[in-house]
């Protein structure tokens, strides 16, 4: 399965006035780069917590129908639509009325009876989905500090050792992972 975005958010969790407060930063030069590190930063947390952080249209592909398919990056607001290629190679919709979607964590669709066959290729399925914000404070203070060690550590080598990713960002995505597990 492979995920890419369709529609990018609209916005982010953490605005461009909340970061430049975060770095204490008064000039206007450096907006571009810091809302850029801003998505990086988001975009890194929702890969660590596998979990959409923001709303944004997703597109999970498959190389066949599976007995159920997980949406990644839960949450999922909506389903828009599900395409296949049938036996022959002609791209067909699935008729929603055929399966179910469960927006819960893990988020999926199952079929009414049984799903139709494919033609044997890669990518012969694809859901197209839109996710559900689904921030915290916490989660917010991991992509303001991260964002933050980014700006500050802008070269990919520097003189001395600079982890890529603080522990104290590390530790709060390991406590928002855990804390969805109880």
């Amino acid at each position: 399965m492979k995920v890419s975005i369709s529609e990018p958010a609209e916005t982010e969790p953490v605005s461009l006035s909340e970061m430049k407060s975060w770095l204490k930063l008064e000039i206007d030069e450096d907006d571009a780069i810091v809302s850029a590190l801003i998505t990086a930063a988001r975009q890194h947390c929702e890969h660590e917590l596998n979990k959409s952080l923001v709303a944004q249209t997703l597109i999970a592909t498959y190389d066949c129908f599976e007995t159920v398919l997980n949406l990644p990056f839960p949450p999922v607001a909506s389903v828009e639509e599900v395409l296949y290629y049938d036996e022959d190679g002609v791209e067909e919709t699935l008729d929603s009325a055929d399966y179910w979607v469960s927006l819960g964590v893990p988020a999926r669709i199952e079929s009414k009876t049984s799903f139709p066959s494919t033609i044997s290729r890669p990518d012969a399925v694809s859901v197209e989905y839109i996710t559900a914000a689904s921030t915290n404070e916490n989660i917010k203070t991991a992509i303001k500090m991260l964002a933050a060690h980014w700006y500050t550590h802008r070269s990919a080598a520097e003189d001395r050792t600079v982890s890529e990713v603080p522990l104290a960002v590390k530790t709060i995505l390991q406590n928002e992972r855990n804390w969805r597990l109880n």
